[in-house]
């Protein structure tokens, strides 16, 4: 018994997607792209809502007569290049604008390319790498709209993240105007935050254009290596010798003079890293036309050769597989600790010239050495390093838990393997990574020592102290994974590790009381580049990650997988 498709379906009709759906939904690349951003745009959303509304805040209630801001004003312009690489010269900052301008939206190119160069490089060789473009692309739609529309729907996410914080912003300055200049224009702040968004967007844009053509770890390093290089030479070109030559290659320095929101408003440079974002958008698009969907080219990394994917358990396959993040962060992380230890005589010697500012730093650190490099990255790395370390740590349970969220657990365990060995064999992996990354920053922070001279010794004795802080969060990540919420996995182990420094930055600008400090891991850290440990510290941290691997590999035994 047979039947012909007109008679199986007389009179059917194809249902189009609506026009919601279209932008936003399952209608199309463009929708579904957007709609898969949706609760990254929530988070960072309200992430820098929260960091620009409590900055405020606590600038108005300290600083309330233009005294007390012109002395503030005098003694940020006061303090060492080293203090200012991360956050600018201090331009205006007598007024709330001024102030949030520098304070807080300065390091946003930072956090918001990180989102776009982890997003973008994973849209086409993510996709690519396990073979979901195939299908995508035989469908009938070209392949140049495919790569267009994932590029144009991450654009308009982060917009629409950044105009809801540009309105926040602006509705903040009027609300909590106390002094002439604290109020700024709609106009400023949308200027302010395009800054922020074509930054970003510059450096998620390398990444998918090298995403054509690599695998997703390589084209995430070549994003990374544009954001996290060019912030870094542009905040150190005065301390580290040849960073002043390359500084005129970072799009940092070229929109040094760009700052809506105390007046300065230079759109040229800004323009040109917009063009540039077209470009590497653009190669993007052209590579992914004309590349074989099934090829990239294979960077050898690290580890390849001793630990061939699937071939010696599922240890040495997490570890091969989570290698390329580790040296990549481990690479950026390692830099910013040499310049920072390359730059301890510099810094040393302004506090020797610079009245009060060592009576200030043992207020901050009491019993810190300040002639040593260790002193030095203990009072300027250790928290930003901290930062990185949690994002890192992130990164890679994500990838661990993509084995679960991209299907491919339902094979691996097909095989004789229990799933409590592969929860705490593939967990170790995630924490070799961590190792890794820690072998690098040591490598990193002991040769910037031993450049000037200084002890070495010491301060690379501490990066086991940050290897810990990782892996902490990422045995907390590894609880959730473990007990089915996998997707969820390596955001919340991002959320934590924002969480936790927010937690620090804030609650020392609003001076919350010791018992909320004290929930964040950051307190517990001791000194340890000066050799100055916290031993109840380090206990709760190794007990986090393991107590973590065990309660994630205890879950995994209790349920379905894929559910």
């Amino acid at each position: 018994m047979s039947a012909t498709a007109d008679q199986a379906l007389p009179g059917a009709a194809i249902r189009r997607p609506s026009a919601f759906s279209r932008v936003y939904g399952l209608g199309s690349v463009f929708g579904k792209t957007l709609r898969d951003s949706r609760w990254a745009v929530l988070g960072l959303t309200v992430i820098l809502g929260a960091i620009v509304a409590v900055t405020a805040a606590a600038y108005v209630g300290e600083f309330d007569t233009a005294v007390a801001r012109a002395a503030l004003a005098a003694q940020m312009a006061a303090l060492p290049p080293l203090f200012q690489g991360i956050l600018g010269e201090p331009v205006g900052i007598g007024t709330l604008p001024g102030f949030l301008s520098w304070r807080s939206l300065g390091f946003m190119p930072v956090l918001f390319g990180t989102w776009s160069i982890v997003a973008l490089s994973g849209t086409i060789a993510g996709e690519a790498g396990r073979g979901s473009l195939e299908l995508l692309a035989a469908s009938p739609v070209r392949r140049a709209s495919i790569a267009f529309q994932k590029f144009a729907a991450h654009a308009l996410a982060m917009t629409i993240a950044l105009g809801v914080c540009a309105v926040v912003t602006w509705s903040l300055t009027i609300a909590l105007a106390q002094l002439p200049g604290d109020e700024t224009t709609l106009a400023a702040s949308l200027a302010m935050y395009a800054w922020v968004l074509i930054m970003s967007l510059a450096a998620g844009a390398a990444s998918f254009a090298a995403g054509s053509f690599l695998s997703r770890a390589a084209a995430a390093g070549v994003g990374a290596a544009l954001l996290f290089g060019s912030f870094i030479v542009n905040g150190y070109a005065q301390l580290v010798p040849g960073f002043d030559t390359l500084q005129h290659l970072s799009p940092f320095d070229w929109t040094e003079g760009f700052r809506p929101l105390v007046g300065n408003w230079d759109w040229l440079p800004v323009i040109a890293v917009a063009v540039l974002a077209v470009v590497l958008a653009a190669i993007g698009v052209i590579g992914f036309v004309r590349r074989d969907l099934a090829s990239t080219i294979r960077i050898r990394e690290g580890g390849s050769s001793f630990l061939p994917a699937g071939l010696g358990g599922p240890l040495a396959r997490s570890t091969s597989d989570r290698l390329p993040v580790a040296l990549a962060g481990g690479f950026g992380l390692g830099l910013f600790g040499f310049v920072v230890a390359a730059s301890a005589d510099a810094f040393i010697k302004t506090i020797r010239e610079t009245p009060g500012l060592a009576d200030l730093i043992q207020h901050m650190l009491p019993g810190v050495d300040l002639g040593s490099a260790g002193g030095v990255l203990g009072l300027y790395f250790v928290n930003f390093g901290t930062l990185l370390m949690g994002l890192l740590a992130a990164a890679l349970v994500a990838g661990w838990a993509s084995d679960e969220r991209e299907r491919r657990l339902d094979l691996v365990l097909t095989a004789p393997l229990t799933r409590a060995r592969y929860a705490i064999s593939s967990g170790l992996g995630v924490y070799v990574g961590l190792v890794v990354v820690a072998l690098v920053l040591s490598l990193g922070i002991g040769l910037g020592a031993l450049a000037l001279g200084q002890d070495a010794i010491g301060p690379v004795m501490g990066t086991p102290v940050l290897c810990l802080y990782g892996a902490a969060f990422g045995g907390l990540g590894l609880a959730v994974g473990g007990w089915g919420w996998p997707t969820l996995a390596g955001a919340f182990v991002a959320a934590l590790t924002f969480g936790t420094f927010l937690l620090d930055l804030i609650g020392g600008i609003v001076g919350f009381p010791d018992w909320i400090m004290q929930l964040s891991l950051m307190q517990h850290l001791g000194q340890p580049m000066t050799g100055a440990y916290d031993v109840p510290g380090i206990v709760l941290m190794i007990g986090l990650a393991v107590g973590g691997l065990l309660v994630g590999a205890y879950g995994m035994t209790r349920r379905d997988i894929g559910r």
